[in-house]
Protein backbone atom coordinates (compact mmCIF):
# COMPACT_ATOMS: atom_id res chain seq x y z
CA UNK A 1 0.00 0.00 0.00
CA UNK A 2 2.81 2.35 0.76
CA UNK A 3 4.58 1.59 -2.97
CA UNK A 4 2.11 2.23 -4.51
CA UNK A 5 1.14 5.79 -2.51
CA UNK A 6 4.98 6.47 -3.19
CA UNK A 7 4.43 5.78 -6.87
CA UNK A 8 0.91 8.00 -7.06
CA UNK A 9 3.03 10.66 -5.29
CA UNK A 10 5.80 10.74 -7.38
CA UNK A 11 4.04 10.43 -10.46
CA UNK A 12 1.97 13.75 -9.63
CA UNK A 13 4.82 15.34 -8.89
CA UNK A 14 6.76 14.72 -11.71
CA UNK A 15 3.70 15.88 -13.72
CA UNK A 16 3.77 19.11 -11.76
CA UNK A 17 7.08 19.77 -12.36
CA UNK A 18 6.75 19.21 -15.51
CA UNK A 19 3.91 20.85 -16.27
CA UNK A 20 5.84 24.23 -14.64
CA UNK A 21 9.23 24.36 -16.08
CA UNK A 22 7.29 23.77 -19.82
CA UNK A 23 6.81 27.87 -20.67
CA UNK A 24 7.07 28.77 -24.01
CA UNK A 25 8.21 32.50 -24.49
CA UNK A 26 6.15 33.74 -27.21
CA UNK A 27 7.65 36.31 -29.82
CA UNK A 28 7.96 37.96 -32.96
CA UNK A 29 7.67 35.88 -36.09
CA UNK A 30 9.63 35.99 -38.78
CA UNK A 31 7.66 36.53 -41.12
CA UNK A 32 3.70 38.89 -41.00
CA UNK A 33 0.73 37.05 -41.06
CA UNK A 34 -1.63 36.95 -43.85
CA UNK A 35 -4.52 38.87 -43.82
CA UNK A 36 -7.83 38.21 -46.50
CA UNK A 37 -8.40 41.17 -49.01
CA UNK A 38 -11.36 43.40 -48.74
CA UNK A 39 -13.23 41.77 -51.28
CA UNK A 40 -13.81 38.66 -49.48
CA UNK A 41 -16.11 40.61 -46.90
CA UNK A 42 -18.64 41.70 -50.26
CA UNK A 43 -21.82 40.40 -50.49
CA UNK A 44 -22.95 38.11 -53.46
CA UNK A 45 -25.16 35.78 -55.49
CA UNK A 46 -23.21 35.37 -58.62
CA UNK A 47 -19.83 35.37 -60.02
CA UNK A 48 -20.75 38.42 -62.07
CA UNK A 49 -20.69 40.29 -58.82
CA UNK A 50 -17.34 39.74 -57.56
CA UNK A 51 -15.46 42.47 -59.82
CA UNK A 52 -12.89 43.58 -57.69
CA UNK A 53 -9.35 41.92 -57.48
CA UNK A 54 -8.14 39.41 -56.59
CA UNK A 55 -11.95 38.09 -56.08
CA UNK A 56 -13.28 36.59 -59.30
CA UNK A 57 -15.90 33.83 -57.55
CA UNK A 58 -18.82 33.96 -55.71
CA UNK A 59 -19.08 31.58 -52.49
CA UNK A 60 -23.05 30.56 -52.72
CA UNK A 61 -23.01 27.12 -53.22
CA UNK A 62 -24.24 24.53 -50.51
CA UNK A 63 -21.50 25.27 -48.06
CA UNK A 64 -20.84 28.66 -49.46
CA UNK A 65 -20.88 32.32 -47.22
CA UNK A 66 -22.47 34.17 -50.01
CA UNK A 67 -19.38 36.31 -50.19
CA UNK A 68 -16.51 36.91 -52.78
CA UNK A 69 -13.79 34.98 -53.29
CA UNK A 70 -10.27 34.29 -55.25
Amino acid sequence: MAQKLTLIMFVVFGLLAISAIDHVAYGRTKYPHGTRPRCTMTDCTKHDECNEKPCSKCSNGPWGNGMCWY
